[in-house]
């Protein structure tokens, strides 16, 4: 994870900007992988010639932006939320439901 999102937060003005930034950017570098039976080589960030991915199933990389790809999603949609209730409601379904207070 510190790979990925090393690789994808941008520079994100809020928490929530954040998790979205990263969440789309993973999906946008590494979901063309999904269903294709081949796990990308991601470096890690201190250093570059390790690849953190080297002895992940594909299998359990393709579960992964499964999940990836929906909370993508879902983030989005509380992150534009027009209102905090249906904002929290969405934010819950990714962190459970205690997450907001």
């Amino acid at each position: 994870m510190e790979s990925l999102i090393h690789k994808t937060i941008g520079t994100p003005s809020s928490h929530a900007g954040a998790i979205v930034s990263v969440l789309e950017g993973i999906e946008t570098s590494f979901g063309v992988y999904r269903g294709t039976s081949i796990v990308p080589s991601i470096s890690d960030p201190g250093y570059a010639s390790v690849n953190v991915t080297k002895r992940l199933p594909a299998k359990e990389f393709d579960d992964f932006m499964i999940q990836v790809k929906a909370a993508a999603q879902t983030a989005r949609s509380a992150f534009n939320s027009a209102t905090e209730s249906e904002s929290k409601k969405l934010w819950r379904q990714l962190f459970g439901s205690r997450f907001g207070g």
